[in-house]
């Protein structure tokens, strides 16, 4: 059975129309994100407070939460296994290791590589790892212009 041609010119304008939002929506994302536009602050990991500070009451507390390229932060984790080596990330790259106490803790600090200098205001994930039990924690840090 073959189809009238009007449904078929139907489809087609369909099918453009589709491509022609799905082109002004990645367009309107590309505009946002280079005005510097940082979506609302997410709860990570259950923890709606802020992460600065050593007791900030989160897995992994950072201080400061904000800063430029070249900003030494200081960490504090907790809820890890007892002696137990852990490796800081930012991003996917290994910036600095730790070991902790006996109850799991750990105080580490790193600094915000001179790489990411001229990338506007963008969010950085810094994830710790232990490296026996495997637990994972992260926490934001915001990236302001230099």
């Amino acid at each position: 059975m073959t189809r009238p041609a009007s449904a078929r010119r139907s489809r087609r304008r369909l099918g453009a129309t589709a491509a022609a939002v799905f082109v002004a929506l990645v367009g309107l994302l590309g505009a946002t994100i280079q005005a510097g536009w940082i979506p609302p602050p997410r709860t990570w990991f259950g923890h709606h407070g802020p992460t600065a500070g050593p007791d900030c009451g989160a897995p992994v507390c950072l201080d400061p939460t904000t800063g430029s390229a070249g900003t030494l932060v200081a960490l504090h984790g907790t809820g890890f296994g007892p002696d137990e080596n852990v490796t800081v990330r930012l991003g996917e790259d290994e910036v600095s290791s730790a070991h902790t106490d006996t109850k799991g803790a750990f105080d580490a600090s790193l600094t915000v590589p001179s790489s990411y200098a001229g990338r506007g205001r963008i969010e950085l994930t810094i994830s710790v790892v232990g490296q026996t039990s495997g637990e994972v924690q992260s926490a934001v840090f915001v990236l302001t212009a230099s």
